[in-house]
């Protein structure tokens, strides 16, 4: 084989190797944080770890991050009604605008979009992923944020 077919090879070939990779490591995290979402027990074991809390501590811990989480639900379905109320005012706007034919299949396209966009969880909205409950603590492992000054 030629010089430059064994480097196009296997410049394809590692081409294929790194997104490969990326891709596999990318589902690993969405998973491992969808698999944890509403459950801040690893979260809580750390901290018990971290801080050597006592038993009180990390059950008045627990008591918090319970109403925490309560509260945050309430917060995404108070959200997802406003967001609600918002796309279905936009489309009345939209379809004020239409001639009957262009509604027509205006409708058939908001249709389709809520029935790809329509989680049971509550997060319809393209691309929303509710945080860990860890992301609200910073983790030990991650280097510090420099502070902002104001200049770029």
């Amino acid at each position: 084989m030629k010089d430059w077919m064994k480097i196009a090879f296997t410049l394809i070939i590692g081409i294929f190797l790194g997104i490969a990779g990326t891709g596999a490591y990318l589902h690993h995290r969405f998973h491992e944080a969808r698999a944890h979402q509403g459950n801040f027990n690893p979260f809580l074991d750390r901290l018990t770890s971290k801080l050597t809390l006592t038993p009180t501590q990390r059950e008045s811990i627990r008591a918090v991050l319970s109403d925490f989480q309560a509260q945050l639900e309430s917060t995404r379905q108070d959200t997802n009604i406003k967001l609600k109320s918002m796309r279905d005012s936009s489309n009345d706007k939209i379809r004020a605008i239409l001639n009957p034919e262009q509604k027509q299949k205006f409708n058939e396209i908001v249709t389709q979009w809520e029935s790809k966009h329509n989680d049971p969880k509550g997060w319809n909205v393209p691309g929303a992923m509710p945080p860990p409950l860890g992301a609200l603590i910073p983790r030990t492992n991650c280097p510090p944020t420099p502070p902002s000054d104001g200049k770029p």
